[in-house]
This record gives C-alpha cells, structure tokens and sequence, in this order.
C-alpha cells in the first residue's frame, strides 16, 4: 500500500526539516511540504483569496463537492461555478459562471520542486501530499 505524508508549514520555526528526516528514516519516501494557505479554516478574518491558490486548479481537473458543488478544485471551494443537480458538468464547463471563476485562478509558471498542489500525479485530488519531495539544492 502506497504511504504518501504531507507537511504543511504553520509557524514561523517549525522543524519542518526535522520532520521531512523522521518520515524518510521510516521509509516514507512520498513526502510534500507545503505552507498554510490563506483559505478556508486557515483564512484569516478576511475572504479567501484566490491568489493562494497554485494556479492549476480548473485546468483538466475540477471538484464536484459533497452537496453538488462544482469548483475549480477542493482548495477552491469558495469559488463555487454551479451545481451539478442544477445541470450537467458540460453545461456547468461551457457556461459563463465557470469561465468567471477561471478568470480568478492565477495563472502561474510551474516549476517542478514548486510546493503548491500538483493535481493528477497519483491521485488527481489535488492533494498535498501527490508528489515526492524536492530538493532544488
């Protein structure tokens, strides 16, 4: 069984690093880092921000969350682009609320060891966790 790990960078002086070693001497060897993101329960008092987002969400890959929702992807689930009981997922794709909400994704160049979601490696879930650690040194 495939065992993935996913570290997420909360505070300034976590022993991230430390971390990353105790999970490898265990013999996890898909390990992701990531830092907190200003959405959902770790947005702060303000409204989420899609620049937070790593850029990929929408393209090749949506959600359709739990209450039918469809959104770019799990970690944009404050970008909701309409509802599957509403209509079907072509519909919902070639409609003007789901272009609206891909004009709010950042488009950004990717880079390999970048710690933002990379969607569609294993598990196309968008998950943290999707891909080995990089160490660009």
């Amino acid at each position: 069984m495939p065992l993935h790990a996913g570290i997420v960078e909360v505070l300034p002086g976590q022993r991230v690093a430390q971390a990353r070693d105790d999970l490898a001497a265990l013999g996890v060897t898909k390990i992701r880092i990531d830092r907190s993101r200003a959405i959902g329960r770790a947005a702060d008092a303000g409204p989420p921000d899609a620049n937070e987002l790593c850029g990929r969400c929408g393209r090749g890959r949506l959600a359709v969350l739990p209450d039918g929702t469809v959104a770019p992807c799990v970690m944009s689930r404050f970008m909701p682009a309409g509802y599957v009981k509403n209509g079907t997922l072509i519909e919902i794709l070639h409609g003007p609320a789901w272009r609206d909400t891909m004009e709010r994704v950042p488009l950004r160049a990717q880079d390999p060891c970048d710690p933002d979601c990379n969607p569609g490696l294993d598990g196309s879930d968008c998950a943290p966790a999707e891909q080995e650690a990089c160490d660009p040194a």
